[in-house]
């Protein structure tokens, strides 16, 4: 679970870094909007001191107290698109199915499964249908009008 973790992160901050706008929204044609999750409910139900003795809830703020989030099904949580790709329907994130998938994109050789920074952005970017389980029709590089990518972001605006 925490190599997918990781693997979420990478994939949201090539998103951030590769497609954010300078408002720090995310760019949709012309315009920009911010980009929101629905963040899980950790199931924390209770609190704890400096020493991890734990201490009753009220008013210390720690998640046992403010149990926020999202409370999520286990069963439902997850969409298999049928195309490589999975759909997180808590957060709206769509995930690579094969995550441990190695092949060289890109002309990058993922045989050893870690990457540096700058080979993960280039695989990352290269990553296109035919690759790792994919036939979405993604087409590898930047995103441009009417171009789609493995990896996608749908901002749905709505009136105020």
């Amino acid at each position: 679970m925490m190599k997918r973790l990781l693997k979420i992160l990478l994939i949201m901050s090539v998103m951030s870094a590769e497609y954010g706008s300078p408002s720090g929204g995310w760019l949709n044609g012309d315009k920009a909007c911010a980009a929101s999750i629905q963040l899980p409910s950790s199931g924390q139900t209770k609190c704890y001191d400096a020493y991890g003795d734990e201490i009753p809830c009220t008013g210390t703020g720690q998640d046992g107290a403010i149990q926020a989030g999202v409370a999520w099904n286990d069963s439902t949580r997850f969409t298999n698109n049928g195309n490589g790709t999975i759909t997180d329907n808590l957060t709206g994130l769509i995930w690579l199915q094969n995550a441990n998938c190695n092949e060289t994109v890109g002309g990058i050789s993922k045989a050893s499964s870690y990457l540096n920074w700058s080979n993960a952005l280039i695989w990352s970017n290269n990553l296109a249908s035919g690759k790792c389980g994919l036939t979405d029709s993604s087409i590898a590089g930047y995103p441009g009008r009417g171009k789609t990518t493995g990896v996608e972001y749908h901002c749905h605006l709505q009136p105020a």
